[in-house]
C-alpha cells in the first residue's frame, strides 16, 4: 500500500513533534557544515534556519529562543572557523534568529492563551445555556400548571354566573 503525503505529514510531523524537530534541526547542522563551511556561503541558507525556529515556536513556544541560540551560535562558530576573525554580521544575525524566535514564542504564546481563554468561555456560555434551557422548561411546566389553576377557578366562576 503506498504511503500517501497526508499519512506522512500525519505520522512524521503532526504526532511526532519531537522527532521532526531534531530532524530539522539536524537539517540545519547539515547545511551549516556543508553550505558554510565546506563552500563558505554565509548567506542564502540561513534563512532556513527562520522557518525551522518558527516551526519550534509554534510547537514549543518561547522554547525556541533556545533553538535560535543554538544555531546563532553555531553559524558564528563556524563563520570564525573560516575567517578566522568575528565579524558583526553572524553576531547580528544571530541576534536576529533569538529576536525573531521571541517574537515567535511570544505570538504563539498568546495566541494560546486567548484560545483556552475563549474556550473556558466557551464551556461557561454551554453551561449558563444549559441551565437557562431547564429553567425554561421550569418555567414552562409553572406556568401550564398555573394556567390550568386559573382556567379551573374561571370555569366555576362561569357556571356559577351561568346559573344564577
Amino acid at each position: 500500500m503506498p504511503i500517501k503525503i497526508d499519512d506522512f505529514c500525519q505520522v512524521f510531523i503532526i504526532k511526532s513533534k519531537v522527532r521532526s524537530l531534531i530532524f530539522f534541526i539536524l537539517l540545519g547542522v547539515l547545511l551549516e557544515i556543508i553550505v558554510h563551511y565546506y563552500l563558505k556561503i554565509p548567506y542564502a541558507y540561513t534563512h532556513l534556519f527562520y522557518l525551522i525556529i518558527i516551526l519550534a515556536a509554534i510547537w514549543f513556544k518561547r522554547y525556541a529562543v533556545y533553538l535560535a541560540f543554538f544555531f546563532g551560535m553555531l553559524h558564528i562558530f563556524v563563520f570564525y572557523l573560516n575567517e578566522g576573525f568575528l565579524s558583526f554580521e553572524p553576531v547580528l544575525r544571530a541576534i536576529m534568529l533569538c529576536v525573531i524566535a521571541f517574537i515567535a514564542g511570544s505570538v504563539v504564546e498568546c495566541m494560546t492563551h486567548f484560545r483556552d481563554e475563549l474556550a473556558f468561555q466557551n464551556q461557561e456560555l454551554e453551561t449558563t445555556k444549559e441551565a437557562f434551557r431547564m429553567a425554561n422548561k421550569k418555567l414552562n411546566l409553572l406556568s401550564s400548571i398555573t394556567r390550568h389553576d386559573i382556567l379551573n377557578h374561571l370555569t366555576s366562576l362561569l357556571g356559577y354566573m351561568d346559573i344564577s
